[in-house]
């Protein structure tokens, strides 16, 4: 994402400083600019590459590419001594209300996870169905350990409205869990 932050800094820096002010009047003195694409000279490959050819498109570019790459993340956690428990949204159980997915086409590629002590437990990423039926979509299992950042291998597809509940199974003190979900705005 900072690729494309750094890009559209270096887009409006051109803009602003290209443009001769207007004369009285409102006749524009401002000469006619030829864009051509904007690579970014640190991404090997030039993978922040800016296609457009006028000023309002690439600005746009920019803001699809951030968000399109943007990587919403929700957390969960609960307070004490969790045995097989739903953790919390804020303070209410996530299976009662779970979040909400705000993308399209997305995958949960990351699940992290911190206890206060060493634990041993298995974190289960749920969806909640009408009914209510709650599938598990994916997992994490914590071995004597009190911290974890799974990348999955096997990516756990979501949409847009899915709503996703973390249940623990085990025991552990104090949990935070997390997720990191890619997908498109």
């Amino acid at each position: 994402m900072f690729r494309y932050v750094k890009a559209l800094s270096f887009l409006l820096i051109f803009i602003i400083f290209s443009h001769e002010p207007l004369a009285l009047g409102g006749q524009s003195n401002a000469k006619r600019i030829q864009f051509e694409p904007l690579r970014d000279p640190d991404v090997a490959g030039n993978a922040s590459t800016i296609e457009s050819n006028n000023a309002q498109d690439a600005i746009e570019e920019v803001a699809n590419n951030v968000a399109t790459s943007a990587s919403p993340g929700f957390t969960w956690g609960k307070s004490g001594n969790i045995n097989n428990s739903y953790l919390l949204n804020d303070t209410v159980p996530c299976n009662k209300s779970g979040r909400m997915v705000p993308v399209t086409s997305g995958n949960v590629t990351t699940i992290f996870v911190a206890a206060e002590v060493t634990s041993n437990a298995t974190i289960q990423i749920v969806r909640r169905d009408p009914g209510p039926i709650f599938t598990v979509i994916a997992s994490t299992t914590l071995v004597a350990q009190r911290t974890k950042t799974d990348q999955l291998v096997a990516l756990a597809p979501v949409v847009f409205d899915d709503e996703i509940c973390v249940f623990i199974s085990g025991s552990i003190k104090n949990p935070v869990v997390g997720l990191i979900i890619k997908g498109s705005l």
